[in-house]
């Protein structure tokens, strides 16, 4: 069974980029492209994403920078990995993919609104994404179904995560605001 917290992760990827971009007061952009092994172009999508949720990495608090890159355990951003399934996430189109993190940079929901130099850093990262994405998807989780969270996932005010399948690659990118840095 995917994700059970007793099992160890069962797949590593290999991290080729990570971008990161501040945005708002407390908020950022997470972008990472990982490598995956070579049969990855041959297989379907829902088992290359089934890959990617069972892996070292995806296990991510997201919450300290400091502590990205350790494992904290079976969780994910503010959920818990055996919420998160391949059945999670949703395909959509590259354009609404763009259109998506565009209308969350200039939402008047996180103050500031994104500057002109940070929506630029986005922009020059949704350009290399866009340059070999193949198949895009969200990830469809209710930041407020308390029944897929994780004991400290309160942190998080916000949490959007993209997935763009390349041909033997993906890339990663999680928006997130949280009020940890207000401590």
């Amino acid at each position: 069974m995917l994700g059970r917290p007793t099992e160890p992760p069962v797949l590593s990827l290999e991290a080729a980029e990570r971008h990161s971009v501040s945005l708002w007061d407390f908020g950022w952009l997470d972008a990472t492209r990982y490598v995956e092994p070579r049969d990855a172009a041959r297989l379907p999508a829902e088992e290359r994403l089934r890959r990617l949720v069972s892996s070292r990495e995806y296990r991510n608090n997201f919450a300290e920078r400091e502590s990205w890159g350790k494992d904290p355990g079976p969780i994910h951003g503010p959920f818990r990995i055996e919420a998160i399934l391949p059945a999670s996430f949703k395909d959509i189109s590259l354009p609404e993919l763009q259109r998506r993190v565009q209308v969350r940079l200039t939402s008047p929901e996180f103050r500031p609104i994104a500057g002109a130099h940070q929506r630029g850093q986005v922009e020059r990262l949704l350009q290399r994404v866009a340059a070999g994405a193949r198949r895009c998807f969200y990830l469809n989780l209710d930041l407020q179904d308390k029944t897929k969270r994780h004991s400290y996932s309160f942190i998080h005010l916000l949490f959007d995560e993209y997935v763009a399948l390349e041909e033997d690659a993906l890339w990663l990118l999680v928006i997130g605001y949280d009020q940890a840095a207000q401590r």
